[in-house]
């Protein structure tokens, strides 16, 4: 399992593994499509989590209970603060960079 461990892993760990390994990559050579801040990549990580393809049961067991305590908590929190970004661009108090505005 250690010397191919693509081969233990689901199709869905296996997206999410490349796309945060694209945007890790991307940032660190400062590209236009790297992220900007790590709240966005804390962003997208905690959408996998949230979303079942990347699951805590799998974060405790490899990580141990400590950092993955210490990860979820900061899942939580980035799902939290986007939870209210989205309120506010409903509300009207923020406008998208398009100038979308949902309808009242």
């Amino acid at each position: 399992m250690r010397k191919q461990p693509d081969i233990y892993m689901q199709l869905s760990e296996h997206r999410a593994a490349e796309e945060l390994y694209r945007w890790l990559h991307n940032t660190v050579k400062k590209t236009k499509s790297g992220c900007s801040n790590p709240d966005m990549f804390c962003q997208i990580f905690s959408e996998y989590v949230a979303d079942g393809f990347l699951q805590e049961k799998f974060f405790r067991k490899y990580g141990g209970t400590d950092q993955t305590t210490s990860l979820m908590a900061k899942v939580r929190e980035a799902r939290e603060r986007l939870e209210q970004l989205k309120k506010a661009v409903a509300a009207g108090v923020i406008r998208t960079v398009d100038g979308f505005q949902p309808d009242k």
